[in-house]
This record gives C-alpha cells, structure tokens and sequence, in this order.
C-alpha cells in the first residue's frame, strides 16, 4: 500500500468537511472552513449511481493515487444467515441524528431501488424540528415492523450516552435485523454486537459520495451473505501474526464512550478484533482516546487491531513532541506504535481504508473475522466461521459431555514399572503424568484440570507436568488452581500474597489488581491459565468457619470495588478468573465441606447484599462464575429425600435450575461459564446419589463439573463412572442436548477468548522454563507482598503506649503463640532471625519464642511474668477458638490469665489477631490489639526458594512492627461485635469498620 501524503491541517479538515473521494485531478483542498452541513459547491464528475453527488454540495481533498486493494469473495460461514437479504425485500431508510438533505436522502432511496430493494422512508428523516424521541421512534418502527427485512442510516448519530440510554435494548436483540451505516452510529454498531446481531459498517449513508465501484459492490454483496476478504499491502509498521474474533470498534471517540454503556462490545466473552477507523482528529484528541482504551485494557486484550489510513498520516506535533510525550515521531502510527502498542504482541496492521477518507470499504461488524498480517500486506476477511460452533457442529454428545469435565490428580499409585521397578500400589501425589493418566487423556476429552497442593514441587516439575497433560488432551486444557492469596495459595514457591481482608484493609482497591496481578503473572508462567479467584461472599456473619478473611469485607460495596480491581489484575495477565461463590458463602455458619450449609434469605435480600459483587463483577466482565453448595429454600423450594439421613433436604444452589438459569444467566445477565465447586464436598456427597447430582447439577445449568478430586485408583474409576452416568443421562435424553450445547458453547467461547482452541505451544522449552524460574515467587514479587501487609496491619487499640515494645539493654520479650496458630511458630523464629540481624536487640537481650498447648498452661503463665514485655498471638479461625471451655479454645483462657496477670505486675500486652480479626472483642483488655488478618503455617524458618518457600507475609510482618519496624496505617474492613459472657457474638458493635 502506497502511505498517503496530506498535511496535518488536512487531518483536521477530515474532521471538519465532507470529502468526495476519487483520483488526484478530481477536486482541490478546502481551506478547511466549511462544515459538512455548508460546504463550498464543488464540482463533481466522478459520481458512482445514485449514491452520488446529485447536487450535494462538497469539499474535495486531494489525497493523491487510490490505495490498491485486492477484494474476494466468499460464502458467510457464520451463523446469522437468515439476517442477509434477498432482492425485493424492504430496508427502512432512518436518519440516527445528523439531519441529511432531501437530496442527500432521496439519492440514498434511489441507490437502493436500483440495487432491487423496497426502501421506505422513516417519519422523521428529514425533520428539521424532530428530537431524539423522534428518531428513536423511527427506529423502533423499523425494528417492530415485520415487513422492514434492514435498517440503512443517512448521515450520522447522537452522542454515544445518549443513544445507549434511548436504544430499545429488547427490541433489537428480538428484531434480528442488520443495520447498515457509517462509523457515526458506532454506537448502534456496538448495540448490535452486543445483542449477538451483525451490522454494515459502511460510508454510504448518503453523505460519501464518489465512491471506487468496488466499495458499492462490496456493500451489496455483504447484503446478500458474500463476505469480502481485503488484502492490502503494508509498509514496515505493524505487527505480524493471525488473529480470529468478533470485528468490532469503529470511531475512535465514540468507542470510548460506550465502554461504560450497557453497549461494551468488548464484553462480548468472545475474542475480538479491534477496528479504528479514519478519522480527523488532531493527535491531542488520538492520543486522549487511546489512553482510555489502554487504560481499560481494550487495545491489551484484542486478539488483532486493525487502524485506519488516519494512522499513515505524518504530522507536525509541534508542542505535543518532548521528553514528556516520548520525543518526536515520525507519523501519528509511529506514535501509536510507541506509545501503546510497545508491550502488545497481537497481529497489528496499519492502513485499512475504511472511514473518511476517498476509499472506503464496508466491514461486518459484531461477527467473526480473520487478520492475517505478514511482512508484505495483510488480510482481513469478514464473515468466517466461528470455531466454536464448528467445534460444536463436529463434536459428538460423548465428546461434548466429557469437554464440560474438570478433573484432578492429586494422588496416585505409579501402576507402571520401569527401570527393573516394580509398580507401587502406594497412593502417592501427582506429579507427572503417570501412563494411566496419559491413556485417559486421550481417551476422555477433559475440559480442564484443577491443581492442588500435591501437584507442585518447583517451577520445572510444574511446567513438564502441565505441558505433558496438555500435550496428550485433544483440546488445550483449562489448568486451574485456587491461588487466591493467603490462607489459600496452592502454589507452595510462588508468591503467596496476603490474602483479600488484608487487602482491603489498605484502603486502596489498586491494591487488589496489584496483588492479584501478580498471582496472574507468576501462573502464566507456569502455564497455568485459570484461577478459581477471587471470592466475592460478603462476610456478614462472624461465626462463618469458612470464608473470613478470604472475603474482602462485610460491605458489599467494599467487596465489589476490590473484587473487580482483583479480577481485572488476572484478566490483564492472561489469566481467568472466577467470582465465587454464587449466590452468596458468607452469611453462613456451616462449611459446605462438612456440612450442609442453609440461608433463609429471599431474592430481594440477596439482590440488596449478596448478589451486589456478583453484579458489578459480571458487568466488568467476569469470565467464569463458582457455585455454592448451600440450600436457599425462599428461592429454591424442589426438595430432596438425603440419602444418608432420610430427611427432606433442599437443592442447594449448584443444582438449582431457578438461581443457576434463571437468575445468573437470565436475570444478571451473565454470559460466561458456570463452574460448581467441587461434587466430593460432603453438603452433595452426603445428600445426593452420584446419579442425581450429574442429572441435577447439569440441568440446572453448570457448564463446568467440578469432579471429585482422585486420590487413589479406586476414586479414579469412580470419577469416571461419573462421566459416564452424564453421558448415559444425555443419551436417554434426561438432559437435553440444548442444555449441553448452551454449556459447552460457553465453555468453548471462553476458550476461545483466551486461545485454546489451537495448537498449544510447548510449555516447557528452555527459555519458558528460564523465565519461570526467575519470575515465579521472585524477590521482587515477595516485596510487593510484604509491603501489602505491612499496609494492611491495624492498630485497633493502643493504651498506655504499649505499642511498639521498647527493648533496653537485658530485657525479655516472649512471643507466645496460642494453641490454634502452633504451626505458626515458625514465623517467630523467622522474626527472631531477622531482629538479630538488623541489631534490634543486642546479645544481652532476649527473644523467647513459645507455643501454647493443652500441657503447658503454667509454663506459658510463667514465662510472660518472667518477660519484661510480652506479644499474644492469637488465631481465630472458627468461633470455638473463643470458648476456654471448648477444646479448640484453650489458649484463650491462658491469655486471660496472662493479661491479668502481668497487669497485676505493672506489665503491658500487645495481642496480635493473626487471622479472623473478630477475636480482638474477646481480649479487650490487653493493651494494644494489633490486627494481620492472615498467617500462614510455618513450622521452621522456610527456604529462600524452592518447595516450601511461599509464606504468607502478615504475621511476620506484624511481629516486625511490635518491635517499631514501619508505621501502621491500616483500617477495619469488617465490623467487630461485642461478645455476650458465654463468648458468643452479639448485635451489638464493638469496633465499626473504617477504624
């Protein structure tokens, strides 16, 4: 392609004046004055039918030689067939905004009679007094009336908020009709898409005229389901590869205002090609708009981008260039190109003429296309097959049932012998794939498979682990784990993080993305390509055993803001997510592992609380959504006869039609997949016969089957069983080949996004395995972590300023941990080491480090009377850690006893809460009461690296500060009840978040 030369005050009369298109002896360059409603008559003789001048008045733009396009054509492949037209039919002539001429709009009528079509005006076309109600009820009449087969738009449209509130959102999905019209209307473009319906992005809405022959005869093809493939030469700038997705974008300005509409078509859940048109926009204002596109991650996550010829043009930047912009450039594309597409590794091409410019040629927008960009040009073909449905269409039922499986090895027996060996017949943890596990791979098409601890040793075995598994899949694999960062992290060297209350109670939602782009970062590395994070339950309830800190907060709001920070710092590092857990895991007081977990709560409750992240997640884009194992009987009334009890028990949630179909994919709206949490916990397996749950759990509308873990052969062969009951179930048509389709669609769309539908590269090469080694659980990484958690500490209380502890040369310090954190004592030690070698404390003074149990109640009393200061930790996990008299809170009577006692002597406490921060209502009368929100076991002093070396930072952080390193900023993200006298929580508020 030929770069076109104009001068940067003709980029701006682009966006000013109307331009006639044509070669070089066909007009002059305007001064740049008139406006595209009155312009300067010029003459025009290269008009094309009656979609030319015929009067209009124009400013021509001399742009130099035609650009060169190859133009084919093909059969559409997608499956909108039934949208394009037939000669005859009737197309609805709408005007979205701008207010065109009689002339204008007559030559439009015409141009589409002579192509064989029925036009018929709309009511308000050419009224000078109409309003946006107006136009609105021209399209709505276009939309409702059963003979109007199209939609042509004259001229251009409103301003993209208005539109996207004034669009009659049903009417469009409903009508199934194509829209045709240049990129003004890229609002109405991305309405379409987003209802699944192709558009016409075209330039002959009767303002263009002059068009090349082959631009006409591309728009009446594209009418008729003839795709055109373009190809078109390329100069040195762009970015070579093949991309596949949904074509979408248009202007530039407009584009970026309908990200926050309900109309964001990069929210499709389908990977998209990117289209910026011509446009006449001074840098400044390119500039401006894509940095909102870059900001929201829009140019990151296309699968291609395409730009317009606006991006050839050279410029003058004059007080745009300098240091602060990045220096001189050369053109408004070498500005983009170093400026926002420096870290993209996306096929780029620059130079599609489509827009304003003299030769414009029509896209299919909102359906599949293909970018092809190569050293000499590049291609794009609109209108190709979608692979997923071409998946779905080869697929048998066999093999669409066993795509919609998650499976996970955690332990094995190795039944093969080598080297001499004989095979074990001791369980032992996965790996490696082992040769029963590669026989199955091939045999059964796994949708995905879910990692656990026993699983990972270091970033090597890991790799060659994920690699051999996806190596013998027929399909790549999702390969999930649960790293939501502290208390569960299962990558046991990566960067463990702090864990989401901790999070929150930094007071910086950013830090969430932060955080959780970090744990994206080091499982891409690693090849892992989904995280079953974060957790969006709302922790209303104190007593939950099972949420707590793994929840951001007990305000939804709190909750939503991190959540989606959270899931944005996974998606922009290529990794899923997955909101859990539907519709809500917090306000419980039963751990759906061990039990069966109830909530009485109705729809509208949940929909002023619990379903708030949910919802505001799913509208930024959520990918995959977890179930819960719980019963909801005011939502939920179909009940079961337990198979272990003979009670009549509820179906929980992940076996609801009414809360899985209706509400989240119907009411919220969500697109992406179902995943259920996993079918062994004991709230199914206790409850429901393993028949029952494969019909149920389908039915209701999971995608993803979360399978039991395997932990011998005997489980393997049970898991199997599982898969094969499903199939026999679809066969006898007790589960619908419809269901399975929605469901496997989904899966494969999601797939797709993150591309997995085609050859899956070799994890494992050397320079993969370099990367990983260096990357995962890095110094630099671990940082950032421990910093969080120092951000996060929370200083609840501090009388008789007892915080931090003042050590003078012969002092004591005993830490004592209580019996439920004993397996973190290991932190102590870590803490002691580091004191020592920052010269804290000298050789005369001395750290004690003790653990609490059941035995050494005395001891423990003795030793803080003997210490000039004292640290408690304490670690809540479960309400019985508060009850002295209850065997798992035996450490909480102790600490009474210390705290009395040392108060007698004259002595401070600090208590660290380690874990649920609801324990600081049951030691009121320490000193001070410093909160860390999280701790991790750590038995001894962890390596540097290697297996065991992740920990998770807050307790040696909180440790540090009692001994003044850093300041404490942190706030309250939950409210702390008062506890009654048999040490159960109360309606009343003892500390109120934001403390």
């Amino acid at each position: 392609m030929k770069k076109r030369v104009i001068s940067f005050l003709m980029a701006i009369v682009l966006m000013t004046t109307v331009v006639s298109c044509g070669k070089k002896d066909s007009g002059t360059v305007s001064d740049g004055t008139a406006s595209r409603n009155n312009t300067a008559a010029q003459d025009n003789t290269k008009t094309q039918g009656a979609f030319g001048a015929q009067g209009n008045e124009q400013v021509l733009i001399n742009e130099g030689e035609d650009t060169e396009t190859k133009v084919e054509y093909r059969d559409y492949e997608g499956e909108n067939s039934s949208i394009f037209l037939e000669k005859g039919d009737k197309i609805a002539v709408i005007s979205p905004s701008a207010l065109p001429s009689r002339e204008q709009t007559d030559s439009t009528i015409q141009g589409l009679k002579d192509w064989g079509y029925e036009p018929v005006e709309g009511k308000h076309v050419c009224d000078e007094t109409r309003s946006l109600d107006d136009v609105m009820e021209d399209l709505t009449w276009a939309l409702e009336d059963p003979e109007i087969k199209a939609i042509f738009c004259v001229r251009g449209g409103y301003g993209a908020s208005e539109v996207a509130d004034a669009l009659p959102k049903e009417k469009i999905k409903d009508a199934q009709k194509l829209i045709i019209g240049y990129s003004d209307i890229t609002v109405y473009h991305s309405a379409w898409t987003t209802a699944g319906i192709p558009s016409i992005h075209s330039c002959m809405s009767g303002t263009f005229n002059g068009l090349p022959d082959s631009c006409f005869e591309a728009t009446e093809k594209i009418l008729e389901g003839e795709m055109p493939s373009y190809t078109c030469e390329k100069d040195e700038l762009g970015i070579e590869g093949t991309a596949k997705g949904v074509l979408i974008g248009g202007n530039l300005a407009t584009l970026t205002a309908v990200l926050d509409s309900a109309y964001d078509c990069t929210r499709t859940g389908k990977p998209y090609i990117l289209f910026l048109e011509d446009v006449g926009e001074n840098v400044q204002h390119i500039h401006r708009y894509l940095t909102v596109l870059k900001h929201n991650g829009v140019l990151d996550n296309a699968a291609g981008i395409v730009f317009g010829e606006w991006a050839e043009l050279p410029t003058d930047l004059g007080d745009y260039s300098g240091s602060s912009r990045g220096g001189k450039f050369e053109s408004v594309a070498d500005m983009i190109t170093r400026q926002f597409l420096a870290d993209i590794n996306v096929p780029v091409a620059f130079g599609f003429p489509a827009g304003h410019g003299d030769i414009n040629y029509p896209l299919l927008m909102g359906e599949m296309a293909e970018l092809n960009v190569n050293a000499d040009n590049f291609t794009l073909t609109c209108g190709v097959q979608d692979d997923v449905e071409r998946l779905l269409g080869q697929w048998t039922l066999d093999e669409k049932i066993e795509q919609m499986m998650l499976v996970s090895f955690r332990k094995m027996e190795d039944t093969s012998a080598e080297n001499g060996e004989e095979a074990s017949t001791e369980a032992i943890n996965v790996t490696s794939v082992n040769q029963t596990m590669a026989e199955y791979f091939k045999q059964y098409g796994y949708g995905g498979v879910l990692l656990f601890g026993e699983n990972f040793v270091d970033a090597e075995q890991t790799m060659n682990l994920i690699s051999d598994m996806q190596a013998a899949s027929r399909l790549p694999l999702f390969i999930a784990v649960d790293q939501e960062g502290g208390s569960v992290a299962r990558v046991s060297f990566g960067t463990t993080g702090v864990g989401n209350m901790a999070l929150a109670a930094t007071g910086d939602p950013e830090n969430a993305g932060k955080m959780a782009g970090i744990y994206g970062k080091e499982l891409a590395l690693l090849g892992i390509n989904m995280d079953f994070a974060p957790v969006v339950d709302i922790n209303n309830n104190p007593n939950n055993p099972v949420i707590g800190v793994r929840s951001f907060s007990d305000s939804p709001e709190v909750v939503s803001e991190y959540a989606v920070s959270y899931m944005k710092g996974l998606h922009e590092n290529g990794v899923i997510s997955s909101l859990k857990h539907f519709p809500g895991h917090g306000n419980t007081d039963t751990d759906s592992h061990t039990g069966f977990p109830r909530i009485d709560l109705s729809l509208d409750q949940l929909k002023e609380n619990e379903l708030i992240p949910f919802k505001s997640a799913i509208d930024a884009g959520a990918d995959m959504v977890m179930t819960a194992h719980i019963q909801y009987p005011e939502i939920e009334t179909q009940t079961y006869t337990s198979i272990s009890t003979g009670e009549e028990v509820y179906i929980p949630a992940t076996m609801s039609h009414r809360i899985l179909t209706d509400i989240l994919k119907g009411e919220m709206g969500f697109k992406g997949v179902i995943v259920t949490d996993a079918l062994d916990m004991k709230a199914i397996s206790d409850n429901f016969a393993p028949e029952d749950v494969m019909l149920m759990t389908i039915n209701a509308g999971a995608d993803l089957i979360m399978l039991p873990p395997i932990h011998n052969m005997a489980e393997f062969e049970q898991v199997h069983e599982m898969i094969e009951t499903a199939k026999k179930l679809a066969k006898e048509g007790r589960i619908s080949e419809d269901t399975i389709d929605d469901s496997v669609r989904r899966i494969l769309t999601l797939k797709q996004k993150y591309g997995l539908l085609g050859d899956y590269a070799d994890n494992a090469s050397e320079e993969r395995l370099a990367t990983a080694k260096a990357g995962v659980g890095s110094s630099e990484n671990r940082q950032v972590a421990w910093d969080m958690a120092k951000k996060a500490l929370t200083l609840l209380k501090n009388e008789n300023d007892a915080f931090p502890v003042k050590i003078s040369e012969g002092e004591s310090t005993l830490i004592l941990f209580s019996d439920s954190c004993a397996s973190r004592i290991g932190t102590g030690e870590l803490v002691k080491q580091m004191l020592k070698e920052q010269e804290v404390y000298g050789d005369d003074s001395q750290i004690v480090v003790m653990k609490n149990d059941a035995e050494n109640a005395a001891a423990c009393i003795d030793a803080a009377k003997a210490a000039d200061h004292c640290i408690l930790v304490h670690r809540m996990y479960q309400k019985e850690n508060l009850d002295p008299t209850n065997e798992e809170g035996i450490s909480s009577g102790v600490f009474d006893n210390i705290i009395d006692s040392l108060h007698e002597d004259g002595k401070k406490v600090i208590l660290i809460s380690c874990q649920l921060p609801y324990d600081a209502a049951r030691f009121t009368d320490a000193d001070a009461i410093l909160l860390s929100y999280n701790s991790g076991a750590m038995t001894q002093i962890p390596p540097e690296s290697g297996a065991g070396s992740a920990y998770a930072p807050n307790l040696a952080v909180a440790l540090m500060a009692c001994f003044g390193d850093g300041n404490v900023t942190g706030t309250l993200p939950v409210n702390l009840p008062e506890l009654d006298d048999s040490y159960r929580f109360t309606e009343n508020i003892l500390y109120k978040s934001g403390n």
